[in-house]
Order: structure tokens, then sequence, then C-alpha cells
């Protein structure tokens, strides 16, 4: 099964391996409401949670406030990522009239996400069924997509349907390799430009 837990999007696929390339069996599924970026948002809620009436409104019309907003949603994101090795991290807060410092540890990221991560396994289940395997039946789960990177996708995966895991070695990169990999460049084409 290739596990596919992007930024902004999910799929998974069955495939079985023939003598030349590669059988895609059942119907492969996804939701391309469900990824990374959900996550991102759910670490922004608890900062915004954590300042509690510190939080200032900013206005659609100020310039200085969505941009220090815009930097302290790149900090959770940044939480989020290294949340993937380390135990903990913080977000800094700079918005006008309030500063200061939010603290995230993985498992209060771990216990944000899994409903999330359980949906996807919900989905592998799913494109399993429909080509008539059992999970059980699985060589293995490839994780890829910058957001499979988490721990506890790894875990999640492994304990739902009781298979091990691979991890692709450059999972933010899998699709743009696999690109390259299946479409040959032309020799024919023009220069460019």
């Amino acid at each position: 099964a290739v596990y596919d837990l992007g930024g902004g999007t999910f799929d998974a696929t069955l495939l079985r391996k023939t003598a030349t390339s590669f059988e895609i069996l059942g119907s492969p599924r996804g939701d391309d409401r469900l990824g990374g970026v959900d996550m991102d948002e759910m670490v922004l809620d608890h900062v915004v949670r954590s300042m509690g009436p510190r939080w200032p409104d900013v206005a659609d019309d100020d310039a200085v406030g969505l941009a220090a907003l815009a930097q302290v949603r790149a900090g959770a994101v940044d939480a989020k990522e290294a949340l993937s090795s380390d135990t903990q991290a913080t977000v800094p807060v700079v918005l006008p009239g309030c500063s200061g410092e939010v603290l995230i540890s993985r498992s209060e990221l771990e216990q944000m996400v899994a409903p999330v991560v359980l949906r996807t396994v919900d989905l592998v289940r799913q494109v399993a069924g429909s080509a008539d395997v059992a999970p059980d039946e699985l060589d293995a789960v490839l994780l890829v997509g910058g957001a499979s990177r988490m721990p506890l996708v790894a875990e999640l995966v492994t304990s739902e349907l009781g298979r091990p895991v691979v991890v692709d070695a450059h999972p933010k990169y899998a699709v743009c390799l696999g690109a390259a990999i299946a479409v040959p460049v032309s020799r024919t084409m023009p220069p460019p430009a």
C-alpha cells in the first residue's frame, strides 16, 4: 500500500509488483481536504488557545498585524515539523500588543492529530477492501509525503493495520521523483527559451 500524506491532500493506492512494472489494485482513495496544512491549523489553534484573551483581533486591512500573524503561522509550521524529531517545540508569538512563546509537546500534537491520522488509515482499509485484500495480506505500507514523517503516522498505521511501514528516503519529494522517473525527457524537445 502507498500511503501519501502530503501538505494538502491524502492519497492511498494498492500496488502489486509485476515482472516489468506495478499494477494498481482496487480503487485508489483519497481526501483532497486532509493534509499537513490541517495539522498546521491545529497547532495555530493551540497557540491561540494558549495565549487566551491576550490574543489580538487582527483586522483584514492591518498590513503590519497580518505580517506578524503570518510569522506566528510559520512558527506553528516549524514547531509541527520539529516535533517529528523533538519531544517539544516553541512557537514564538510577536503580535501587536501581544508577545510570548507557546510550548507544545509531541504528545499534545499527537492527541490533536490522531483523529486525522486514523481517518487516513480508514481510507487505506477502504482501498484494500476495494481490491478484496485483507490488511494482513499487505507486504508493507510505504509512507510518502511530508506529513507522513510524523512518528504518530508510522505508529498508527502499524498498529491499526498490523503491517510494517517503509519510509521513503525523501518523503516530501516522492511525487516529483516519481514523475521524473515515469516521464522520460524527449530528445526532440525544443531548447528552453
